[in-house]
Parts: structure tokens; sequence; C-alpha cells
């Protein structure tokens, strides 16, 4: 395996960026090889897909706070585009884990609440995950957890504020 750690520079000082040394590659290898993990595990104890998870999660977070969530919320939250969320609390629905209803007031709006078959999964299937994340975040000191935690907040708000115009010129 290449060593991920030392980029090389060119005959000129440039940085060579073989593939695995791209931020964005890094992130993608390690984000696919975990939701690989995570879909096998909601898939064979709970019957979710992990688009489905995740709405579920949310849904049961707002449920706590105020009863409900607009699927828009949902979409920002979860950072999951909102076709793919729709899909999701429809099939979340026809489990029987969540209930949707329009807004009275507004009836673009469609709000999601869990059913107490919803509130059961999230339950059982909480604790899961939760070992799940302690097992990664066992890999790591907890220094190293505040630095990652600290280096993710960073590069979001780097992402967020990077001007895409400027690339093009």
């Amino acid at each position: 395996m290449a060593d991920r750690t030392k980029p090389k520079t060119d005959e000129v000082g440039e940085l060579e960026l073989p593939i695995e040394h791209f931020l964005t590659y890094r992130l993608l290898t390690l984000t696919n090889h975990l939701n690989r993990q995570a879909m096998h595990i909601l898939e064979t104890q709970a019957s979710l897909r992990l688009p489905e998870w995740r709405c579920l999660a949310f849904i049961h977070q707002c449920s706590c706070a105020r009863g409900k969530a607009s699927l828009h919320e949902v979409a920002e939250e979860t950072a999951m585009d909102r076709g793919l969320v729709t899909r999701s609390v429809q099939g979340l629905v026809s489990k029987g884990h969540v209930l949707t209803e329009r807004d009275s007031k507004d009836r673009r709006v469609v709000h999601a609440a869990l059913t107490r078959q919803g509130h059961e999964l999230f339950q059982r299937m909480l604790p899961v995950m939760r070992q799940r994340q302690m097992q990664l975040l066992n890999a790591l000191s907890p220094h190293d957890r505040k630095s990652v935690y600290r280096i993710l907040d960073r590069l979001n708000t780097a992402a967020e504020e990077y001007d895409y115009e400027n690339l093009r010129q």
C-alpha cells in the first residue's frame, strides 16, 4: 500500500497528488466503507435501508423535541436529496414506522412523525448503531477524537465558503 501521509513533489516542487492523496477521495472511500457496514447491519437486523434509518433517526429526534418534522427539515439536516427523503419516508410509511400529514396552513409542507412501531424500532436499533460508533471512535484517543471533529468542522466550513466560480478561471 502506498504511503498516504507524505505526498511527493515533482522536479519543480509541485505536489504530485495521486488519487489516494485527494482529500475528497479519502473521505469518499471511508464513507463508502462505513455505509456498507451500516447497510448490512440495518438490512439484516431491521429490514431498513440506510436512508430510511437516517430519516427515522432525525424524525425521532424531532419527535422528542416537538412531535414531528417536515420532510424539508429531514432533507436539510440529513444532507440527503429531497427525492431520496420522500422515497425513504414513503418506505417507512409502508412499513408502519412513520405517519405523514400535510401542513394545514401550507399544503406543500409534509410533516412526518414516528408511529409506536417506529419508536420501538428506533429504540431497538439505536444501541446497535451506537455500539458501531463506539467501535469506530475507540480506534482514536480522546485527543484524536476532538481533533477529528474540529478538523471536520473546519473542512465543512471551508467547503461551504469555497468560491466555485473562481475554480473555472
